[in-house]
Parts: structure tokens; sequence; C-alpha cells
């Protein structure tokens, strides 16, 4: 580095910064997933708990997008900034995936395909 210059610590630099994208690209999707196969499975009353936790598993995934993009100040592979027409094609896209995910648990577990 040049005398007298200095490097500011970046918000993507921070472990939260590096962990955001992983969060909403990996972890919010599989944990969906894995919810999904719980709720097929679960034949008990404890059913609402597993709905409700994947429910939660799908706004966390949401906000974790939403912070990346504006807290983290990602970009796009066209290193351009995301804007709002970037955050919503995800949520639809993240909805959409949620809402299949759940119907196919509520209907393998309506169907009994699960010993």
């Amino acid at each position: 580095m040049a005398e007298g210059a200095h490097r500011t610590t970046d918000a993507q630099d921070t472990l939260a910064g590096c962990t955001a994208p992983f969060a909403w690209t990996v972890a919010g999707p599989g944990s969906l997933a894995l919810l999904a196969i719980f709720i097929a499975e679960d034949r008990t009353v404890a059913g609402i708990r597993v709905n409700g936790a994947f429910l939660l598993a799908f706004l966390l995934t949401q906000l974790t997008r939403v912070a990346d993009i504006r807290r983290f100040r990602r970009r796009t592979k066209e290193a351009k900034p995301p804007n709002h027409v970037h955050l919503r094609r995800h949520a639809v896209a993240l909805a959409a995936v949620s809402a299949a995910l759940w119907a196919t648990g509520r209907l393998v577990l309506a169907a009994g395909w699960l010993p």
C-alpha cells in the first residue's frame, strides 16, 4: 500500500457479510427442503410447530437477502448494485419454491406415502 493510504473495513469483509450469501443461497433453501420432509413425516400434533418453523425459515431467508443487498451492498454478476426488481424476482421465486415444497410435504402426509 502507498504510504498514508489505509484500507477501510467494508461491510462485506465482516463475518456476517461473508456468510449472508451462503445463508440465502444454501442454508435457507436447504432448511426449507428439510422442513418439507419433516412435514411429510409428521403425524402428531407437533405439525403446527413444523409448519411454523417452515414459515420462519422462509421469512429469515427473505430477510437475509434484503440485508445482503441493503446492508452489505452486494453486487450483481454484472457488477451493478441490485435494485427492487432483483429483490422482487428473488422473493417471487423463493415463495413459489417454498409453496411447492410445503404443498408436496402436505400431499405426501395426506396420501400416506411414507411408512
